[in-house]
């Protein structure tokens, strides 16, 4: 059982687990920086008793002021989440990959680069002067999306075991077996042959199980001070509060088309709200849109007292289309075009094009009600949004095929996060190689197999197909 903070800011002076198996859990300044941040871990021989351990466990804590609302955490004056550059660098990023630096002035960071904006000085002296004129072709406005946690059915869990040899056995819920077990033998100094990772199917991650998660320290920790396995699985309170959420965004958003309708400036500025977390990508993915206008965009993180952030599929993704294709919505209506035609003009892609051209054909487009046409409590309308995102694979992916007993056998360190690799091997090599199903047999989710992809950022099909060819 993990025993969490009940206070949202925090130094623990001093710890007593009441003679408990135990791990503590805290970063190196001892800080607590939210409600339900895990102190310690305690191990007994069953759960009950596990969770009379914990309730026994007393946490001395010298409180701090938190700071609990993002814009007060943004006034000069309000206590800082982060104090220092060394914990501002320890700081837990709600992104995937490696947190772009940027600058801190208080609870404040950003904006975040590198940019990805193009020409922003042309872009903000086009739309300042837009703004003096008044120029009715310029859409501005502020979107805002709450926190949205993963929550995932399966929680967060682990069982931990050390052999006889020293050897450790991880039966986890994880998107990245190779990844774990690479991070876990260099925690705990093992040659990487020496840590066996299982996890063949995963009831839902979203992003929040990547890597060496808090539920395998505490049980791998407990399991070597127990010398016992210690299994450690979150309950659905804990699944709400710590593994992790998209971040609440707000966005201020400038649209300028010029006279002839066509995209002529946008500006971005997004400050995500990721609790102790930093990372946010919003505004970045609108350099992916709509051609190569000029644009300004830039991400700011404003830090507070609550749960961290977590990447969450496509992250900053839905949160900077669900600002832009509003404004492009307004944009269409004040050019009196259709939202599908405006769209379809300000994208070069061709193969959008494509899906554009098929879209605006669809009867339910060309027979939808007129904006405004309905009314009642309950209207029913039909609208339309444009989305893109970057293509990644894993080059070092590899398929090892092998004949048991007369079938094809396909092994991957891959997991299935409910999105069928498993099928989708067995169906490609069905065909490739003409044979029935029942004599292709995908064995996945053991680390000790040939190399296989991440389950993040839509990759593991991409490099498994081509890998399988």
């Amino acid at each position: 059982m993990i025993v969490r903070s009940p206070v949202a800011h925090a130094r623990v002076r001093v710890i007593d687990a009441a003679g408990a198996a135990h791990v503590e859990l805290l970063p190196p300044d001892r800080i607590v920086r939210y409600v339900g941040q895990p102190v310690l871990a305690v191990a007994a021989p069953t759960r009950a008793k596990a969770e009379a351990a914990a309730e026994q466990v007393a946490v001395d804590y010298h409180t701090l002021d938190p700071v609990l609302d993002p814009d007060r955490a943004a006034e000069p004056a309000a206590s800082l989440v982060y104090p220092d550059r060394r914990a501002r660098n320890a700081a837990a990023s709600n992104m995937e990959g490696t947190k772009r630096p940027a600058r801190w002035r208080g609870n404040v960071r950003g904006p975040a680069g590198p940019s990805l904006s193009w020409r922003p000085g042309t872009a903000m002296r086009r739309l300042t002067a837009a703004r003096k004129r008044e120029n009715p072709r310029l859409v501005t406005g502020v979107f805002s999306t709450p926190v949205q946690t993963h929550t995932p059915l399966e929680p967060h869990a682990c069982l931990a075991y050390w052999d006889e040899s020293g050897e450790l056995h991880l039966y986890v819920s994880t998107q990245t077996i190779g990844m774990l077990a690479e991070q876990a033998a260099e925690r705990w100094g093992l040659a990487p042959e020496r840590v066996h990772v299982t996890a063949e199917h995963v009831g839902g991650g979203f992003g929040s199980k990547s890597g060496l998660t808090t539920e395998t320290v505490a049980a791998v920790e407990l399991a070597k001070a127990a010398r016992a396995p210690v299994r450690v699985v979150l309950d659905r309170r804990e699944e709400l509060t710590d593994p992790g959420s998209r971040p609440g965004t707000r966005t201020a958003l400038a649209l300028l088309a010029d006279e002839n309708g066509d995209l002529a400036a946008l500006s971005m500025d997004t400050y995500g709200e990721g609790g102790a977390s930093v990372g946010s990508v919003v505004a970045l993915w609108a350099r992916l849109m709509y051609g190569h206008a000029p644009r300004r965009l830039r991400d700011f993180d404003t830090v507070t007292n609550h749960p961290p952030g977590t990447p969450f599929r496509a992250p900053g993704g839905p949160p900077m289309a669900w600002a832009l294709e509003q404004a492009v919505d307004e944009m269409a209506h004040r050019l009196d075009e259709d939202p599908v035609a405006l769209r379809r003009r300000w994208d070069g892609n061709p193969k959008r094009r494509a899906l554009y051209d098929w879209a605006a054909a669809l009867p339910a487009w060309l027979e939808r009600p007129s904006p405004g046409g309905r009314t009642g409590r309950f209207r029913r309308g039909v609208g339309v949004a444009a989305s893109n995102w970057i293509h990644q694979v894993d080059p070092g992916a590899e398929v090892e095929l092998t004949v048991e007993q007369g079938a094809v056998v396909a092994r991957t360190a891959a997991q299935d996060i409910g999105t069928g690799i498993t099928s989708v091997l067995t169906d490609l090599l069905r065909e490739e190689l003409g044979l029935p199903p029942e004599r292709i047999r995908v064995v996945i989710g053991h680390s000790g197999s040939v190399h296989g992809p991440a389950s993040v950022g839509s990759r593991t099909t991409a490099s498994l197909a081509p890998a399988a060819h």
